[in-house]
């Protein structure tokens, strides 16, 4: 190799990690954002239709379903999953 070829690739071999120093030391941690999580609702971009599938895909979320038959009766998993 020549010796500018060797002198070229180390300065930029050095200064790959020099360059990236400012951009690794820009990332901070804010903490937790203060105030309500903002959470719950749908995307204010959605179309009419999208925000009624997204309210009944709630409703159904938010259900309460017996799994062991407590709540609900006769109800649970059914007879594959129950001990008798």
């Amino acid at each position: 190799m020549k010796p500018w070829n060797v002198l070229a690739a180390t300065l930029c071999i050095s200064l790959v990690p020099l360059l990236s120093t400012g951009t690794l030391q820009a990332q901070r941690d804010h903490g937790p954002r203060g105030g309500s999580a903002g959470a719950g609702s749908y995307y204010h971009t959605l179309n009419p239709n999208e925000q009624t599938f997204f309210n009944q895909a709630l409703l159904r979320f938010q259900e309460v379903d017996s799994v062991s038959g407590t709540i609900e009766k006769g109800v649970g998993l059914g007879p594959t999953f129950q001990r008798q």
